[in-house]
This record gives structure tokens, sequence and C-alpha cells, in this order.
């Protein structure tokens, strides 16, 4: 939780972040994450006013940290670093009547959303194969898509006379 009562009462402009912060396990209800270090964030909460005068808590910080996924292919645990540069306003988060903001609801959505679908950092793809089967990159995929679709093509003798001419 971070106060906020020197904020409101106008005794500073800005409350500066430059934390390390370790995410409860139970937010972690994402099971694609297996674990996730502490969360760097840096930056600052301000006090603005808007078009209407109201005053609402701006918050304009990076999070930066690493968590381990699973790959996508060989179903190792491998890490996954991010930084998110986040700017937003925090009313939801703030406790009511305490001038206390807490900082983990917005944290976790923020790395809940950093999560790739899907992640690998295997680069020799000719390992993963079986009895008739075996992983390609794109690249291939689309090679062979477009060998193949030029193979079972009626026309395919009148396209190779036209790129004689």
């Amino acid at each position: 939780m971070i106060g906020l009562n020197k904020l409101y009462d106008r005794n500073i402009d800005k409350i500066e972040l430059n934390e390390e912060y370790t995410i409860p396990q139970e937010l972690n209800t994402d099971q694609r994450i297996k674990s996730l270090t502490p969360v760097k964030v840096k930056g600052y909460i301000k006090l603005v006013q808007d078009e209407d005068l109201s005053e609402q808590i701006y918050i304009k910080c990076n999070i930066s940290g690493s968590m381990t996924l699973e790959d996508s292919i060989s179903l190792e645990e491998i890490p996954y670093n991010f930084s998110i540069d986040y700017d937003d306003y925090l009313e939801e988060n703030l406790k009511n009547n305490e001038n206390r903001l807490d900082i983990f609801p917005f944290l976790w959505e923020n790395i809940e959303l950093e999560v790739p679908i899907k992640y690998t950092k295997e680069e020799n793809l000719e390992k993963f194969h079986g009895n008739n089967w075996r992983v390609v990159s794109e690249e291939d995929l689309l090679k062979e898509a477009e060998e193949e679709k030029y193979e079972n093509n009626p026309f395919r003798q009148l396209l190779d006379d036209y790129k004689k001419e």
C-alpha cells in the first residue's frame, strides 16, 4: 500500500516510485506463469485535475521483471523478461476513505497482459519429429504451401511457359 496523504495535503507534488514488489502468490491464477521475480517499479504518482476540476490519482511508471514460462515447443521452463511502460488514472485501486493506493492489482493486470500466447527459445526444430509428424517454422510452412500450390496447379505448364517468355 502506498500512502497518499502527503499528495492530498499538498505537502509534495508527486510520490517517486523506485521499489521492488513481490506479487502475492494468491494473485497468480494464470497457470502459464510458473514463477515471477520481484517486480521493479520506477516512476511517479501525481494528483491531477481533469476538465471538470475533480482530482484524480495519475501514475506513470515502468514495470519490469522476469517470469518463468513453459516453452511452447520443448515444454521446458524458460525465463521471459518483460518491461511495461504504464500511465493511467488509478481511482479504482484507491482504498475508500483511507487515502492509500493498492498497487498490486494493477501491477498484476499488466503483467498478465504481457504473457505471450506462445513463446519458445528453440531454433532447431528438426529434432522435434516422430512417425509421420514434425514441427515446422512458419516460414517453412509458408514455403511448403507455396510449393504445393504450384505443384497442384492445373495451369502449371502455362505458368512455366509464361515465365520463360
